[in-house]
């Protein structure tokens, strides 16, 4: 998906998911400095989702802090 999504789009644009299901495109999109919006019926994926994409900005702090660190 990544790939996906650096191959269509420019860092900072914004990408719509109307099919968000658990996350992945999200979870892509923040991988690879993009924004996005996503939709979802379902309960269950909708904290999935949410689960992975705190996972993953977390993540991505840490990442930050280790390199401004040292």
């Amino acid at each position: 998906m990544e790939n996906f999504i650096i191959n269509s789009s420019l860092q900072g644009n914004l990408i719509l998911d109307p099919f968000m299901g658990s996350g992945t495109t999200a979870v892509a999109c923040i991988n690879t400095n993009r924004k996005y919006i996503g939709f979802e019926l379902s309960e269950e994926y909708c904290q999935i989702a949410e689960e992975r994409i705190k996972a993953t900005l977390s993540e991505k702090k840490n990442d930050w802090l280790d390199e401004l660190l040292g």
